[in-house]
């Protein structure tokens, strides 16, 4: 599986995939080799390099993958062929196979082998990764790797660890901040709980000024952090619309339409913060209910990543300012989910299409200007159609239906019981 998962990938490195997004990173390459990280975002205007609305992770592993493309090929120049466009991909790519690996050991612990191996596989060979790497050439699923091992090392009982990589994953974007809360559930069961989460503070604020600091201007902690903070809100504000092509709740409407537009008093940006803020605690809330009914450790895990599954779906939904691709974190659990409740499992299948469509639409029919116009109220649809899915998501995890009643599988790892939390 992973070898013809790999060799998808590699046959379609050759495909043109979204022409701005390849050419800014290639530039971004240029960019490492030429000037090193020390002036990679200080000196866009005077290089002309594309302005970096990225926070530092990404570029840190840009960085090696540009040394050794010159170390190999030479100088870099942006659109120069199929090895430039290789390279540029190659993190993604690795980053999908790895993410299969993680999901086999995570679904494992809830389902039985042959299950897993089929959520593995969704991640090989569904459209919902390779499309997004190995054919637009974004890199979502880096990012989105931190996150699956965060939960995995979570349910392992290696807390610290969780903490530590979900903090690898805001500095790549900062969408998993979604799932916080529900780590936050998980750990409060745990004893000792206070400490392990201060020495998980302390070392992902160490670990983002270890990043941060080769491209900060300066050395200073104060500084670093302070820089670290005008790159998020850089990358925020590039995108003042309710919605950048994602098909959520206000790509239902008309996406070109300004966050700042108040209703009732009140901007669309905030309440988009509101309503995914509200939404996150109560699937927390939620969650802490079930983990305290809950007896049986196979069922508080599948609990855990449904509650993960729905959280990391809410920012995309219902907040502003999103792109199409930001689904793809939650539908990375959701290859696990999927196999626990034939509700789950249409759920997760009809988003996965809508998503493969959301992205094929945007890589192939966008840039070619050919918008009919019977084909403007059909567009409608797929939003309406991924808010409806989203809502019943919602509804079986509230409810519980279908995959809170488990018995214990004889495949759980062994050691499994003995470093999970205690109830």
């Amino acid at each position: 599986m992973f070898i013809l998962g790999a060799a998808l990938r590699v046959a379609l490195i050759g495909v043109n995939g979204y022409p701005g997004d390849i050419s800014t990173f290639e530039r971004w390459m240029q960019a490492l080799a030429t000037a090193g990280p020390s002036l990679f975002y200080a000196d866009q205007g005077l290089m002309r390099y594309p302005p970096v609305d990225y926070v530092p992770g990404y570029p840190l592993i840009l960085w090696p993958v540009s040394a050794l493309y010159v170390h190999i090929f030479g100088p870099i120049v942006p659109l120069s062929g199929f090895a430039l466009a290789a390279f540029e991909k190659l993190p993604a790519i690795v980053a999908d196979l790895v993410l299969a690996g993680l999901t086999y050991r995570l679904a494992l612990r809830v389902v039985a082998p042959r299950m897993a191996a089929l959520a593995s596989a969704a991640i090989l060979f569904a459209p919902t990764f390779w499309l997004v790497s190995a054919v637009w050439g974004q890199v979502d699923s880096i990012a989105v790797v931190f996150v699956v091992a965060a939960m995995w090392c979570m349910l392992s009982g290696r807390s610290t660890a969780a903490w530590i990589m979900l903090a690898c994953a805001l500095l790549l974007k900062p969408q998993p901040l979604a799932v916080a809360p529900i780590f936050l559930m998980w750990e409060l069961r745990r004893p000792h709980w206070l400490r392990h989460i201060g020495l998980a503070a302390l070392a992902a604020i160490v670990i983002s000024y270890a990043v941060s600091l080769p491209f900060a201007p300066s050395k200073q902690p104060g500084a670093v952090f302070s820089w670290l903070i005008s790159r998020y809100l850089f990358g925020y504000e590039k995108y003042p619309w309710v919605s950048f092509n994602a098909w959520n709740l206000y790509g239902v409407g008309s996406m070109n339409v300004s966050d700042a537009r108040h209703v009732l008093g009140v901007p669309l940006r905030a309440w988009g913060v509101l309503l995914t803020a509200a939404l996150v605690f109560a699937i927390a809330a939620r969650l802490w209910r079930a983990l305290v009914a809950t007896a049986a450790p196979v069922a508080r895990e599948r609990w855990f990543l449904v509650a993960s599954t729905a959280a990391l779906a809410t920012p995309y939904m219902l907040a502003t300012r999103m792109h199409e691709r930001y689904l793809l974190f939650a539908l990375a659990p959701a290859s696990i989910v999927a196999t626990f409740a034939p509700e789950l499992l249409a759920i997760v299948a009809a988003l996965t299409a809508l998503f493969a469509l959301n992205c094929a639409y945007v890589l192939f029919v966008l840039p070619t200007g050919a918008h009919p116009v019977w084909m403007r109220p059909l567009l409608h649809v797929p939003p309406l159609s991924e808010v409806a899915l989203y809502v019943l998501l919602l509804a079986v995890f509230f409810t519980g239906r279908g995959f809170a009643a488990v018995r214990p599988l004889a495949s759980r790892p062994a050691g499994a019981e003995t470093r999970a939390a205690p109830a």
